[in-house]
């Protein structure tokens, strides 16, 4: 039911005139006028008396018309919960991420929101690839920092395409060396490292017809930095991932180059509220500031 003809009809009545009611609704007399034809229509039977006294009930109007009062003010209280529920909603978003990306990326993100909405509440859940995709489905995070979706179900916003570094031993290479061909890692011993790496990885190795000795892990990306330190094996792992370990192990460009892309995953059609659409608006901003400014250094 169409509660702006009641809310006229009412405000007719009470007014005593499609003028005066007409200038407080903002319609014109004759599109007032046009609504309740249509009411009168839509229930089938005449609710106003039109003459030289202005507009009045009918007896059948005047029977209904409690109902209707309740009918408006049942409306009014579902829109002020609908609001209530909607604004606490908006005190609170919760995000998935990589560890990696809640290290480097997130705080300088959060900090920019914040000056916007400065009340509302940002909870943090640091988790796998596959354990992110699954809370953003779910309706757990209203968003989460990841690498690019296979999947069709959820709504994907690219922020950076981060390069994926070959990660060995120092002592494994000669100085000299600046890039590192993937055909190398044939009969290594391969770290698989988590945070759905897999799926970027394994595309690198078949491009190159490749099957080194793969070890998967579930361990941090710190981990695996740590396990090739110590000649455990090999890895490849992404630019932000390594940063501030870079001196642990030796870090090399693929050759031909690799990256991944990092961004943004929601539910598909998700409504974006004002709160998540400045989130979304901050992350790229701050993301694209961060790599011109590193770039400006180099």
């Amino acid at each position: 039911m169409d509660t702006k003809k009641y809310e006229a009809m009412v405000v007719s009545i009470q007014q005593g005139s499609f003028t005066r009611a007409s200038d407080l609704l903002g319609y014109t007399q004759s599109g007032l006028t046009h609504m309740m034809n249509a009411l009168e229509t839509e229930v089938g039977f005449q609710l106003l008396q039109r003459g030289h006294f202005g507009i009045r009930l009918t007896p059948d109007g005047e029977r209904i018309l409690p109902m209707i009062t309740e009918f408006l003010q049942a409306a009014e209280r579902l829109r002020e919960e609908i609001r209530a529920i909607n604004d606490r909603a908006s005190e609170t978003i919760t995000i998935g991420s990589y560890s990696s990306i809640a290290s480097h990326w997130l705080p300088a993100i959060l900090d920019a929101f914040k000056k916007d909405y400065p009340n509302v509440q940002v909870n943090i859940h640091d988790e796998s690839r596959p354990q992110l995709f699954q809370d953003v489905q779910n309706g757990r995070f209203d968003m989460a920092f990841t690498s690019a979706p296979t999947e069709e179900n959820v709504d994907w916003h690219p922020l950076h395409d981060d390069p994926l570094l070959a990660l060995l031993p120092k002592s494994s290479l000669m100085p000299q060396e600046s890039a590192f061909a993937p055909e190398k890692y044939a009969g290594m011993q391969f770290l698989m490292p988590a945070d759905g790496y897999d799926t970027d990885i394994l595309k690198v190795l078949k491009a190159h017809n490749i099957r080194p000795e793969i070890l998967t892990s579930s361990v941090s990306d710190q981990a695996i930095i740590s396990m090739v330190a110590h000649g455990l094996g090999v890895s490849m792992l992404s630019e932000l991932s390594i940063r501030g370990y870079e001196e642990a192990v030796c870090a090399l460009p693929l050759k031909p180059g690799y990256s991944r892309s990092l961004g943004i995953i929601m539910r598909k059609n998700a409504i974006m509220k004002p709160a998540i659409v400045k989130l979304i608006e901050c992350a790229r901003t701050t993301v694209n500031a961060l790599y011109q400014t590193a770039d400006a250094q180099k």
